[in-house]
């Protein structure tokens, strides 16, 4: 069997809205290539047309032009039939859940089992083993009604995978969640991820959430896909104006007016990157040059597994020693700028 190193490949789609007044064009001209087992995101505001680029990916929108092919088939050439067979290779997370009401949580995840056929002993098997998978065992005869909205979501979780697909799409599977099962529904799909190897392809308009779990990102504004990257480069070394104002909102360093400007002080951002992320800068600088340096505000975590982090510095001396050790940090850091 032919190793698809990309799984999933778009061609030049394109998704155009008709409209009495004009025609809205939704997704432009978009071409990229997401690999088998990665968790790839696509993170942009509302209407970028991320949602429908995602819809996209299993046709519920059918593109206006280009290709989407997935394991060396071009999904624009199916209909009907042949076009539902190839679905349930596809599960999908919806970001409101769209659970039956009526229906407990067994009988909402067998019902996506028996429509693509699947026996009464199929189903027996399949459903338990992916309520453990997602840790609700004991809410098999709950009905949506009596479950938090973290729960909710594991069933929609536990349905998408209940005919073992090899594709996992999640448009916004956590916008309807507060932190702390946002933070939990994330380490589950990465777990799956992990665990299973699907493909998996979440949008978000917080790139936090894209920051947390994904390898590569695209990012896209009014229909295109303006950066694609590894997360990691995507937020340390961000191209686009667009992205950089996206980056930008996850670190939120605001400090009052007085704190940036003095006649024998200075105020610079320095943001630190991979292997720099763990040297001691500051304390060589100030060894080094007798400046005193001041941290007013400051983060550093882990992307991707690698250290990156931004520190808001405060050099007190001379101009001379200011000028010194503001040499020495942009000579040992990723980057410094003036505040």
């Amino acid at each position: 069997m032919a190793d698809y190193s990309e799984e999933i490949s778009i061609r030049n789609l394109s998704v155009v809205f008709p409209s009495r007044k004009k025609d809205i064009t939704a997704v432009k001209k978009v071409s990229l290539d997401i690999r088998k087992g990665e968790v790839f995101g696509i993170v942009g505001t509302s209407g970028a047309g991320k949602s429908t680029l995602l819809r996209t990916i299993n046709l519920l929108q059918r593109p206006t032009q280009g290709n989407v092919i997935i394991h060396g088939e071009d999904l624009t050439t199916l209909n009907g039939e042949a076009l539902r067979r190839f679905r349930k290779n596809i599960g999908m997370i919806f970001q409101q859940f769209n659970l039956i009401n009526s229906k407990t949580v067994y009988d909402n995840i067998a019902f996506v089992m028996q429509v693509v056929g699947k026996t009464k002993e199929e189903i027996s098997r399949r459903v338990p083993e992916v309520l453990e998978l997602v840790g609700l065992s004991d809410r098999a005869d709950s009905y949506p009604a009596k479950l938090s909205g973290g729960e909710k979501q594991r069933v929609g979780i536990a349905r998408a995978l209940a005919n073992n697909p090899y594709i996992l799409l999640c448009d916004e599977p956590t916008s309807a969640l507060d932190l702390e099962n946002t933070n939990a529904i994330l380490k589950l799909i990465k777990e799956i991820n992990q665990t299973l190897g699907i493909t998996t392809v979440i949008i978000s308009h917080e790139i936090n959430v894209i920051k947390k779990i994904c390898h590569r990102v695209a990012v896209m504004t009014d229909g295109e896909i303006i950066e694609l990257d590894d997360v990691f480069n995507v937020f340390s070394a961000p191209k686009h104006d667009y992205t950089k104002s996206l980056v930008s909102h996850t670190f939120d360093l605001e400090l009052p007016a007085q704190t940036l400007h003095g006649e024998d002080f200075k105020t610079l951002k320095v943001l630190y990157s991979g292997d720099k992320a763990n040297e001691s800068v500051l304390s060589d600088a100030t060894e080094k040059f007798k400046v005193k340096i001041n941290i007013l505000q400051g983060k550093i975590e882990y992307i991707s597994g690698k250290p990156f982090g931004m520190l808001i510095v405060q050099l007190n001396g001379t101009p001379e020693i200011i000028s010194n050790a503001e040499n020495y940090l942009r000579a040992r850091t990723y980057n410094v700028t003036d505040v």
